[in-house]
């Protein structure tokens, strides 16, 4: 790499078809600059990448379709600005990923066409950003997919062409934008029955509802299965693909509230939640240019969310026509009643946060807890029809 010497500013290095046998990647060391290295489509039999770890802005490396039969990664573990990482099309029987669980910047994994049989995808459960993973055209005969329910931002997974015959795919109803499942055919498809009633269907499990089978209690339940089902109660019954990013973290954070019995704290984020969604389905409808919908300046100048009252006064008033469509069914009579429930949840909810201390047993709770969820349904309701 002497030849690069006084390319300062190189950002892109780009090898491809060069029929490399061999690569001495210390020079590169001298480069801080650069982000991406292509050396896709060679012949590279083993790779060093010791100085590597010395060029922070590094964000992809391409070494796909090579001939490498070993891998360490460990050197890697010191970029914190890696997005794409692609070893596909090689000779990889092992993959260690943990190296990879400080790299909180990754987003795009391929391991695609080595000889893979096993991978432990534990070292992904706190890569946030991660939204693609390949590990199509390998050996694998199993694999845990429950690291990845922690991955909210994941869209794609290939496991296409291994030698798998059952998965559990109960964790992927946890990625919020989940799209593209790659499998064969002939692979049986588990997940938790809770989400067999989810409506509507995501898209991406429309295509298998054939060949999912929900269960009560998988044969191997993975740990966040487990814990959910012997510790966790649920208030809000709601699908939750559809909230996404803090509403869902908020949505999530009500639940661990009412299960552990901290039920000021439910109320108190339930009022949170649905302050959120109305503000956000009115800046949708009408933008920030409408904001008195739902703010008001106070004493000194500064901009403050109206009252829940307020709110949803706003609310049935710029959305009049779509309460008559709740839902296909929902006749005249059975609107009043929904406007009436939710006309008294308003009343309980509007008191500063020193009332809210009425809602101190589970009971109280429980009470208000279905005007809650047929608020929560209708909002989504709402939501959908803008977008």
């Amino acid at each position: 790499m002497d030849s690069l010497n006084g390319c300062d500013r190189l950002e892109s290095l780009d090898l491809t078809e060069n029929k490399l046998t061999a690569i001495d990647l210390s020079g590169l060391a001298g480069h801080p600059n650069l982000k991406t290295i292509n050396m896709i489509q060679n012949m590279l039999t083993d790779l060093d990448f010791n100085s590597l770890g010395n060029i922070p802005h590094l964000e992809s490396l391409y070494f796909y379709n090579n001939q490498l039969e070993t891998v360490n990664l460990e050197p890697l573990s010191k970029l914190r600005r890696l997005m794409n990482l692609n070893i596909g099309r090689n000779s990889l029987k092992i993959i260690d990923l943990v190296p990879l669980r400080h790299i909180k910047t990754l987003r795009t994994l391929s391991c695609s066409a080595n000889k893979l049989e096993s991978i432990e995808l534990e070292p992904l459960s706190g890569l946030h950003s991660l939204e693609k993973l390949d590990f199509s055209s390998n050996r694998l005969r199993k694999i845990d997919l429950s690291p990845l329910a922690n991955c909210k931002l994941m869209r794609e997974l290939k496991l296409n062409h291994n030698q798998l015959q059952e998965i559990d795919i109960t964790p992927l109803f946890h990625c919020d934008n989940f799209q593209l499942l790659s499998i064969d055919n002939d692979v049986m498809l588990q997940a938790s029955a809770k989400y067999a009633s989810f409506r509507p269907m995501p898209k991406w499990v429309q295509r298998f509802l054939g060949n999912i089978k929900f269960v009560d209690t998988l044969v191997q339940e993975s740990t966040y299965e487990k814990e959910s089902v012997s510790r966790k109660q649920t208030f809000f019954y709601i699908n939750p693909l559809d909230f996404g990013g803090l509403m869902y973290d908020l949505v999530e954070e009500i639940n661990n509230a009412f299960s552990a019995g901290c039920y000021v704290c439910t109320a108190f984020l339930s009022r949170k939640l649905l302050e959120n969604l109305v503000i956000s389905i009115l800046q949708r409808k009408f933008g920030k240019n409408d904001s008195g919908l739902y703010l008001y300046k106070d004493r000194r100048g500064e901009y403050r969310s109206k009252s829940f009252s307020e709110l949803l006064t706003n609310f049935w008033i710029a959305f009049p026509d779509e309460i008559i469509k709740f839902s296909p069914t929902t006749n005249r009579k059975k609107t009043d009643k929904l406007k009436a429930d939710l006309e008294k949840l308003k009343n309980d909810f509007n008191v500063d946060v020193h009332h809210l201390g009425s809602f101190t047993d589970r009971d109280s709770l429980l009470d208000i807890r279905k005007n809650l969820n047929n608020l929560i349904k209708f909002l989504n309701h709402i939501e959908k029809q803008i977008n």
